[in-house]
Order: structure tokens, then sequence, then C-alpha cells
């Protein structure tokens, strides 16, 4: 017997309803209102389920916690430079890391800040399996230079601060360097990772460039 397209249809509705009722019901999801312009009513949309977040490895914070006052440091000896450099490529140099390594400071410390600060991070590292630590002084960081080592170049001028300046800053970078290596061993978390591989390759370039430059100023 031939159907008619009409029966075809109900038929269709019919099996299509079957197998709307016998599926598990959509998980309830809260609207969010969206903003429109002036005068236009607002959209809505369905949230999106926060997945929680991982603790950061023991690696990730202590590169972070580490690392924050270790770039202090730099920053400190950069801008000494523009007064006391002679050398316009020191002072193009030193511009550079002030740039570079402050903005690397912003971010560190706003990932800090999303854990709770230095012991909050602290805290999840220890949750994680890690050990806790202050991390906090700059003079305990691989390369890091000591006060009278600071106050030394603050006190030089010319050609002796560009000396002094780089004789200093390598083995910073170099510092700087193991601490990347360490984080992109063990660490885990995304934000740390892309922070440390920046570090490695940006600060071994400037490693090499402040080699060649000082053997030119010894010259």
């Amino acid at each position: 017997m031939k159907r008619s397209p009409g029966a075809v249809l109900l038929c269709a509705l019919v099996l299509t309803g079957c197998s709307a009722a016998d599926a598990e019901p959509p998980a309830p999801t809260a609207p969010v209102l969206l903003p429109r312009g002036p005068g236009e009513p607002a959209a809505t949309a369905t949230a999106v389920p926060q997945v929680e977040q991982e603790p950061p490895a023991p690696a990730d914070v202590a590169f972070a916690v580490a690392m924050v006052p270790h770039h202090r440091q730099a920053l400190r000896m950069a801008e000494l430079a523009p007064e006391r450099a002679q050398d316009e490529d020191v002072r193009t140099l030193a511009a550079r890391i002030a740039a570079g390594q402050g903005a690397e400071v912003d971010v560190l410390e706003s990932w800090l800040a999303e854990r709770g600060g230095v012991e909050g991070a602290v805290a999840l590292q220890d949750h994680h399996g890690g050990h806790g630590g202050d991390g906090g002084e700059a003079h305990d960081m691989p390369g890091a230079v000591t006060p009278a080592q600071l106050e030394e170049l603050a006190g030089a001028r010319g050609a002796d601060f560009d000396e002094l300046f780089l004789e200093l800053m390598i083995p910073h970078h170099r510092g700087a360097l193991g601490m990347a290596e360490e984080a992109l061993a063990a660490g885990t978390d995304v934000r740390v990772q892309e922070m440390a591989a920046d570090v490695a390759v940006t600060q071994e370039v400037e490693v090499e460039r402040m080699r060649a430059l000082l053997e030119r100023v010894r010259g």
C-alpha cells in the first residue's frame, strides 16, 4: 500500500519525538547576559562550566617566586645605564633588558597574585608535593649581584661602567637561564612554561651579544 506524503511525515515526527524523549535531558546551564549597544536588549548565552585549575608544580612556583627578585635586580642595574654608560650599544642593551624584564615581572606577579601571592603559591606547591620556601631574596638566586657590586656599578662612569655592567650582567643572565631550564624540565603550568621558554631564548641571545660587546669594550 502506497503511503501519502502526509503519512510519511507524521511517522517521521512520531519517531523523532520518541527518540528525543528517550534521550537524556541536557545538563542545566545558567544563562549569561551579554551587553549590547544603547537601547538594544541584552542577549543571552549559555555559561560554560569552568574547569578547576590544577595546582602548579613545584618547579613552576620556584621559577615564579625566584625570578621576580632576580629580574628586579637586573632592572636596577639597567636603570643605571642611561646616565652612566658611554657605549651606545650598552645603553641600547640596557634599555632592551629594562623593557623585556619589566614586562616579565608584571606577568609573573600577576600569576602569583592569582594564587594568593608568594605565600599562597608556596602553599599550593606544598599541596602538590613540593617544598615551601621564602624564595624572595635576589642574593640567593643564581648569578645574583651582591649589594657591594651593585654599589660599585652605581659609582662607575663611562667605559668603566660599560665593562663592569657587562661583567655583572652576563653571569646574571646565565643564572636566569639555569632557572628557566629547571622550570622547563619539571614544570607543568602553561603560562610559566611559556615564560621560561621566552627567558631561555631571549637571554641566551643577549648573553652572546654581551660577550661580543665586552670584548670590544675591553679592546
